[in-house]
């Protein structure tokens, strides 16, 4: 019975992948508080919603841009460069932030 390296990275990219989800659902909830409690045109501090549990930036968007970015289940604002490659896409970039699109099955 050969077993490969594939199959434990493949657990560990999704024990990855779970715990990014995890933390992301939380953050979501808080900036969708602080969405529901600011003026339309203002720009507000969001927390960043990367997958680094270590992360405690914050990004600066009107509340327009938030909410179009959050208006796709699978799309993230995060701090510029706090993208995880083998897990999502950049679609999006400007000086304050990052949207990110997660890839594949390990969509949330």
């Amino acid at each position: 019975m050969a077993t490969g390296g594939d199959g434990i990275e493949a657990v560990n990219a999704a024990g990855i992948q779970a715990i990014k989800a995890g933390r992301n659902h939380s953050l979501l909830r808080n900036n969708e508080r602080i969405f529901l409690m600011t003026e339309p045109l203002r720009t507000m501090a969001f927390h960043c919603e990367c997958g680094s549990s270590a992360c405690t930036k914050t990004i600066r968007p009107s509340l327009a841009e938030y909410k179009r970015v959050r208006s796709s289940p699978t799309s993230f604002m995060i701090a510029v460069g706090h993208d995880l490659p083998e897990f999502e896409n950049v679609i999006e970039v400007c000086d304050r932030y990052e949207v990110v699109q997660q890839k594949g099955a390990g969509r949330i």
